[in-house]
């Protein structure tokens, strides 16, 4: 998922500082902090004549800091001051996106691709979005409004499809609801993108238990020198997603809190390293 700025001015500076993948400096104070804080100022400064530049910096800033309501809301008005332009429509999409304000951000991509209708690029960005999270039907109805002679779907997002179908079979085989499995991914997310740029791009790997009807989702950090550092990261990281998990199963409704304990019983997620997803399975699953 890609926050896009056009390279202008300070909001040049922004994209070059806080666009880049990998992970995030979040350290409260040291060279970072101090950019952020020259950066933000300098925005704050021009909002008022260049306010599609400056709210779209403050959203980026906001993201990378991990604070998604204020990121949605400098987006939203760059959003409208642009007149819904397919930059301004993308950014704010994939920040109501990830904030798991999915419904909202289905009609936004839907119209950024109504206004450039010959954009496969731009459906293929829509495409990173969506696809992770099955939404098989939503993605088909945006591509009905593609008008172009290329295939909008690259090889590889059919590939994604497939997966995709198999995934939704086996979550209906052991009687899981493909909403609750959204919402594990979500939490996924929110933990990855806390310590990741949102330009980082990651691999994942589902497994289906037949035996045992379990889903088993991994996500392998994109680090190539494995250090104790990371490792200690991994940890963290993990510790983290289980917080997360634990607070989406929890219902006032004990019904519903019972349904939902039983259904995830079926769902084993979890961030590995590279090359130790076999390592991991057997400890986490």
């Amino acid at each position: 998922m890609h926050l896009i700025a056009p390279a202008e001015t300070r909001l040049k500076e922004v994209v070059e500082y806080f666009s880049s993948p990998g992970l995030k400096d979040r350290k409260t104070f040291g060279a970072t902090a101090t950019k952020k804080a020259e950066l933000r100022r300098s925005l704050n400064q021009i909002i008022t004549r260049e306010v599609v530049d400056a709210h779209t910096g403050l959203g980026i800033l906001a993201t990378y800091e991990n604070s998604l309501d204020q990121a949605i809301e400098h987006f939203r008005i760059a959003y409208n001051f642009s007149n819904k332009d397919d930059i301004s429509s993308l950014n704010y999409a994939n920040s109501l996106f990830l904030n798991g304000r999915h419904n909202e951000a289905f009609p936004v991509y839907k119209n950024a691709i109504e206004k450039n209708p010959t954009s496969v690029d731009m459906f293929r960005e829509i495409c990173r979005a969506l696809i992770g999270f099955c939404y098989l039907e939503e993605l088909n109805e945006i591509a009905q409004c593609v008008k172009s002679k290329e295939d909008p779907y690259s090889p590889e997002y059919k590939k994604e499809i497939e997966l995709n179908l198999n995934t939704l079979s086996f979550l209906k085989k052991i009687n899981v609801d493909v909403g609750l499995f959204r919402k594990y991914q979500m939490a996924i997310d929110r933990v990855f993108f806390k310590y990741f740029n949102i330009t980082t791009s990651f691999e994942t790997e589902i497994y289906y238990d037949d035996e045992r009807s379990i889903l088993t989702f991994s996500l392998n950090l994109p680090i190539s020198d494995v250090s104790k550092k990371h490792e200690d990261l991994l940890g963290d990281m993990n510790d983290e997603l289980q917080d997360e998990i634990i607070r989406l199963r929890k219902s006032n409704d004990p019904v519903l809190r019972e349904k939902i304990k039983e259904m995830s019983n079926g769902l084993c997620f979890y961030f590995s390293l590279p090359d130790s997803y076999g390592d991991e399975l057997n400890n986490v699953c």
